[in-house]
């Protein structure tokens, strides 16, 4: 019988800082780009939610043949306590006129990009998370 093993220490999120983007320039099936890093500061918290995604079971020969799990959506969403209006304009895919005032329109398209942060443990220690194709709806 095997030994139990100790799970590893547990500490709980306490802290949410760094949000980072970066627009996605190149996207092929070889390679990805990014463009430059942008900082959106003012933070409060963010939340990562998978969703389910049933199996795709596939029969041959009158039995289960094979089962395919398809990569799940994941659905991000964050709570900023401001977003300056040239991010807005980046992520949201509006414009800024030359009166400084965001307009937003109908035929808006928001670009891919991706969103980094760092959130902080009970102990101390650092948490970076990365997600690397997301666009707003």
């Amino acid at each position: 019988m095997a030994t139990p093993t100790a799970s590893p220490q547990v500490a709980s999120t306490v802290g949410l800082k760094n949000v980072v983007i970066a627009p996605l320039t190149e996207d092929t099936d070889t390679s990805h780009t990014y463009g430059e890093l942008q900082l959106v500061a003012g933070a409060i918290e963010a939340t990562i939610t998978p969703e389910s995604a049933d199996p795709d079971v596939q029969y041959a020969d009158d039995h289960e043949f094979d089962t395919l799990y398809p990569d799940p959506e994941v659905t991000f969403s964050t709570s900023m306590a401001d977003i300056p209006l040239a991010i807005q304009e980046m992520i949201f895919g509006n414009a800024i006129d030359d009166n400084g005032v965001l307009v937003r329109t109908a035929s808006d398209r928001p670009p891919y990009f991706a969103v980094g942060f760092k959130s902080e443990k009970s102990d101390g220690a650092f948490r970076y998370v990365w997600l690397y194709k997301g666009a707003t709806r």
